[in-house]
């Protein structure tokens, strides 16, 4: 059974380590009993590579993979450490220390912040750096691309990379572990020291274990695309085929759907629009009717024989003239319209046969709209 913290087999957890530094590969296979938390180094190689091997990650996979066939730890899982040259690194202080949990966000804020030129896809790795006046972190920085470059890579080449890093000073916050995990376990092994090197593949290895901060690796997750290898093409395509249909049957259902409320909306337009119109009719002939029995109501407010005057006008008014205005108060004023001047005076004439009001009708005022021409504006005064 193989897990993220290292395999059980016979009853031991391992793991290994792997450390490309410009010097060579280091491989560092650690294990520990399975009652124990304790891991120590059981096995160390180093090989030899062309320089700058560690720099590109196909070939790193590639020597990586001949050592790892060739010691039998295929089956192991791994965790790579590059060397610092790879990467960002600094060393940042905070006002304050943060919690674990937040100390990745509170220095990649900070890092932003002091102005400096990152990716938009920064990753970052960081660990406290022991006891200081402030707190004080070191870290260490690259973008997503170049981590994904080494995990296709070691993919590519059937190894089980699970974690990256760059290991911190002198160990950072493993520093004890990778001291204990490098002691010699054998008497004649008291006068061998362990390289730095090595020192920096135990620590990779180390991050492997159950509980190991987050902050301190980037994890490198393995790719479902290579478990389905074989079936990619096909899967691919029938996902395709499948979304493409079903989004041609939504886009066409909703287009359908969409032209049979347009053509109902346009239809409830048209029959609004000449109700809007029907209304504004009635509208405007309810605001004539309202002002005229106004005006008949200011007219016939007096008690004066305003219907008789009605009726005598109406009976007295020849061809050729129209009353436009009469203002009933103590005086009776006419106003009105003749084709002509001989329609005004037959008016007039009708007007004194009948005798009508006690006084005699007169012509206040006759203008003719345009000089010898046009209709003749009048005005006519009498007493009741």
């Amino acid at each position: 059974m193989f897990g993220v913290a290292g395999s059980s087999l016979y009853g031991l957890h391992e793991a290994v380590g792997l450390y490309a530094g410009p010097e060579g590969l280091t491989l560092v296979r650690l294990c520990a009993p399975a009652d124990s938390g304790a891991w120590m180094a059981a096995e160390t190689r180093t090989a030899a590579y062309a320089e700058g091997t560690y720099t590109d990650a196909a070939a790193l996979a590639a020597r990586a993979q001949e050592e790892i066939l060739r010691a039998g730890w295929l089956h192991l899982p791994l965790a790579l450490a590059l060397p610092e040259m790879c990467v960002q690194v600094r060393e940042i202080s905070l006002p304050a220390p943060p919690a674990e949990e937040e100390m990745r966000a509170a220095l990649l804020w900070s890092l932003r912040a002091s102005e400096e030129v990152l990716p938009a896809d920064v990753c970052l790795c960081c660990d406290a750096c022991g006891d200081t006046v402030s707190p004080r972190y070191w870290l260490a920085w690259t973008d997503a691309a170049c981590l994904r470059a080494y995990v296709s890579a070691f993919a590519a080449a059937g190894l089980r990379l699970r974690r990256m890093t760059v290991c911190p000073p002198h160990g950072g916050s493993l520093a004890a572990s990778v001291e204990a995990a490098c002691e010699p376990s054998m008497p004649w092994e008291t006068e061998r020291a362990a390289s730095a090197a090595q020192q920096r593949a135990a620590y990779a290895a180390l991050l492997l274990r159950a509980g190991t901060p987050a902050r301190l690796y980037w994890p490198a997750q393995r790719s479902l695309r290579r478990q389905l290898r074989a079936h990619a093409a096909a899967l691919i395509a029938g996902s395709a085929a499948a979304l493409f249909l079903a989004a041609a049957g939504a886009d066409l259902a909703a287009c359908m759907e969409a032209q049979r409320a347009c053509a109902a909306a346009e239809e409830e337009l048209t029959l609004h629009d000449a109700d809007l119109r029907r209304a504004a009719a009635f509208s405007a002939l309810r605001a004539d009717t309202a002002a005229r029995e106004r005006y008949l109501a200011d007219f016939t407010a007096g008690s004066l024989p305003v219907r008789a005057l009605l009726v005598h006008l109406g009976t007295v008014t020849p061809d050729g003239v129209r009353i436009t205005g009469v203002h009933a108060a103590e005086d009776v004023r006419i106003e009105g319209e003749a084709a002509d001047y001989e329609a005004l005076t037959a008016l007039m004439g009708r007007m004194e046969e009948a005798a009508f009001f006690s006084s005699d009708v007169s012509l206040v005022e006759a203008e003719q709209a345009e000089r010898g021409h046009g209709r003749i504006r009048f005005e006519m005064q009498a007493r009741w």
